[in-house]
């Protein structure tokens, strides 16, 4: 297969032309998705952090400090950016959760000892989780 050698010139162009394009965008997704998973997952750590601080355990048991966390309007509902928690005992029962989880449950994995995030599907919906 002899090219001339404008067709040589054309074909390397469109070569460098598709490399060039393919870098640009692919650089765009990557800086597109960690920015969200970046803002979700602080989002997710902030809200983590007003929940944790405001249950005591005690003599087995928990104690929430601040029951009106549980009654703020992104926890009753399934809007745009809904937020759902689950808190589960050591054996993974749940002890308590927000209204809007309805009948469902998040994923909880007791072999994490420690925080992850981790993206998943709640009722056909996708979820950033930790």
């Amino acid at each position: 297969m002899n090219f001339t050698l404008k067709n040589r010139i054309a074909f390397y162009y469109l070569l460098a032309t598709s490399f060039l394009i393919i870098i640009f965008f692919v650089s765009l997704y990557l800086v597109v998705y960690n920015t969200v998973y970046t803002h979700l997952d602080e989002d997710l750590d902030a809200e983590a952090l007003e929940v944790s601080s405001g249950i005591v355990l005690m003599n087995d048991s928990f104690l929430f400090a601040n029951p009106n966390e549980w009654k703020e309007n992104e926890h009753k509902q399934i809007e745009v950016n809904p937020t759902f928690i689950r808190i589960v005992d050591l054996n993974g029962k749940t002890v308590r959760k927000t209204e809007n989880l309805l009948e469902t449950d998040l994923i909880f994995n007791p072999a994490l000892n420690k925080k992850n995030y981790f993206s998943t599907s709640l009722d056909n919906a996708p979820v950033r989780q930790l």
